[in-house]
């Protein structure tokens, strides 16, 4: 669960052989893939776009050579738009939480999955409902937690899991489609600058 992990986001022109390239020089690496989500935005010839996170704990090269390599023999070869990102030391930031459903939903299904710093689960549960705690310290830097009320836990019943399930994957395949639908705008269109500011005749 603690094992150091790192996300590779890719965009390119889709052909046969990305998924292959892509995940056998993560094994040859030593990396240990644990999520990988794709989409493309057409059977034939649209964009490609994945993310893919990996555990680093027993990849042989360091972060930079790493992305070195994949440059070399993944990305250049397959023209990808690419980034790759490691952990990063700790930042000090204070986050503030709004009361709307969303904020609190992503607290719990960071601690469902395991993620949520011991000093914030203990901060949390240890606040009366009503309550606003003291500034907490974390690994993921400070933060003020109030408790508005408490629920019981319970089982969700599937109509309601679905429901929530349906609409985060709507959401997320209508955010692709919109990057998509961007790049290929970029990619045809260029903008003259000059032209547009230069001052028009006077009829």
């Amino acid at each position: 669960m603690n094992e150091p992990r790192a996300v590779l986001l890719i965009q390119c022109a889709d052909r046969p052989g990305l998924i292959a390239a892509i995940s056998s020089f993560l094994f040859r690496h030593g990396a240990n893939i644990i999520d990988f989500d794709q989409h493309s935005t057409d059977d034939d010839g649209g964009v490609y776009f994945t993310r893919l996170e990996f555990q680093t704990g027993r990849v042989d090269l360091p972060p930079d050579e790493l992305r070195r390599a994949f440059e070399a023999e993944v990305a250049r070869p397959f023209a990808m738009d690419w980034r790759l990102s490691t952990p990063t030391p700790r930042r000090r930031v204070a986050v503030l939480v709004s009361r709307h459903d969303h904020a609190l939903l992503e607290l719990l299904w960071t601690w469902q999955r395991g993620e949520l710093p011991a000093e914030l689960e203990a901060a949390a549960f240890a606040l009366a409902e009503g309550a606003t705690g003291e500034p907490v310290e974390s690994p993921l830097g400070y933060h003020v937690l109030r408790v508005e009320a408490r629920q019981a836990a319970r089982e969700i019943p599937l109509g309601e899991a679905r429901d929530g399930i349906r609409g985060r994957l709507m959401r997320a395949r209508r955010e692709e489609k919109e990057r998509a639908f961007l790049a290929q705008l970029m990619a045809k269109t260029k903008v003259n600058y000059e032209a547009a500011l230069r001052p028009r005749p006077s009829s």
